[in-house]
């Protein structure tokens, strides 16, 4: 296949573990620190780190907030992971936006990918290094491993709520299935058997919308495409949207519009954030290229009001003499983008 579906166990280790360790000191605060408070336009690239002194290896910053997810039910909560790198401190948080409200639902657990929260008021989330899929109640109560053999990955929920879809492998990185698994039923369902079933598709792409459709791509007389299909069809209808090849091909994350209308499609590397329309495969640059800031996960609100997103700002990492040492500071923070006016504000989560 042109993709391997293990890519983003590979991507999602790179992101929380740091490549290279450093005793550099950080600076005592980025110096976008000021932008954090109420609405605002995407800071110029004067804001940030000189592009020159990027560097193709980076140190994080002492704590990250990461892989924000919206409460399906819920428009004013998400979900997020936090790790404090000083405490040893790992945590998968409830937030509330109205209120500033957080609820620690897990401790001493470290999280990859974006957890899937379900309209019944579960939250499933992938376990590191252990690759199994644990379940928690959106109050904090309820803790369970869902999964008992790796490696599990990819935790997508059906609009009801009833069944929870995921990928798996008997071997990490090797070819695997899309299965699915109810609630209320010990029995696992088989929905696709890997690269050699002709239903096959990508798991580290897929996204369940509100109205049950699965967006992911697919192969379609031998050219990828951005595809669609309804998962009561038995078999799948995949309707294509438009090609992959559209886009630069290292899209890092991806969701709905709350109407299924759009989806949204985030690029890692660069920063650009896509607004495609199922219906003709027309599409739009949402968010253009900031050196100096990534998105990586990306997630729309169930009112249609905001993207919250995963921002990465990449700032000058300095000497103890005031010189520029050669890693480049990443620091993972949350971001909420209006989706009409395309305003930004930083979520103050210190």
């Amino acid at each position: 296949m042109k993709k391997l579906w293990h890519i983003s166990f590979l991507l999602a280790c790179v992101g929380i573990i740091s490549c290279k360790k450093d005793k550099t000191p950080f600076p005592f605060e980025p110096p976008y620190n000021d932008l954090e408070h109420g609405w605002m336009e995407e800071p110029t690239e004067s804001d940030f780190v000189n592009p020159q002194t990027v560097t193709p290896y980076f140190t994080n910053y002492k704590y990250q907030y990461r892989v924000p997810q919206f409460n399906p039910s819920n428009p004013d909560e998400i979900v997020y992971y936090y790790e404090n790198s000083e405490a040893n401190l790992q945590q998968l948080v409830k937030y509330n936006l109205k209120t500033t409200q957080k609820t620690i639902l897990t401790n001493g657990m470290r999280v990859i990918e974006e957890p899937a929260w379900s309209s019944q008021g579960w939250i499933a989330f992938v376990h590191y290094p252990s690759y199994q899929i644990y379940l928690v109640k959106d109050d904090g109560t309820g803790l369970v491993q869902f999964t008992q053999n790796s490696a599990n990955l990819c935790p997508q929920w059906s609009a009801d709520g009833n069944y929870l879809y995921w990928g798996y492998s008997a071997n990490l990185g090797q070819n695997g299935k899309w299965l699915r698994k109810s609630l209320s039923n010990l029995s696992v369902d088989t929905i696709t058997f890997g690269s050699s079933d002709p239903q096959s598709f990508p798991v580290f792409v897929t996204k369940i919308s509100t109205s049950n459709k699965l967006l992911t791509e697919k192969i379609i007389d031998n050219i990828w495409y951005w595809v669609h299909t309804h998962l009561d069809e038995s078999p799948f209808n995949f309707i294509p949207i438009i090609e992959v090849s559209e886009f630069p091909n290292y899209a890092n994350s991806r969701c709905w519009s709350h109407d299924s209308q759009y989806f949204y499609l985030s690029h890692y590397a660069i920063g650009e954030i896509f607004k495609v329309k199922v219906s003709d495969g027309s599409y739009e640059l949402f968010r253009p290229q900031y050196y100096a800031n990534w998105i990586q996960t990306i997630d729309a609100s169930p009112d249609g009001k905001y993207l919250v997103a995963e921002r990465v700002d990449k700032f000058n990492v300095f000497e103890a003499d005031g010189s520029i040492a050669p890693p480049t500071g990443l620091r993972h923070r949350i971001q909420l983008i209006d989706l009409e006016t395309k305003k930004i504000k930083i979520l103050d989560l210190d």
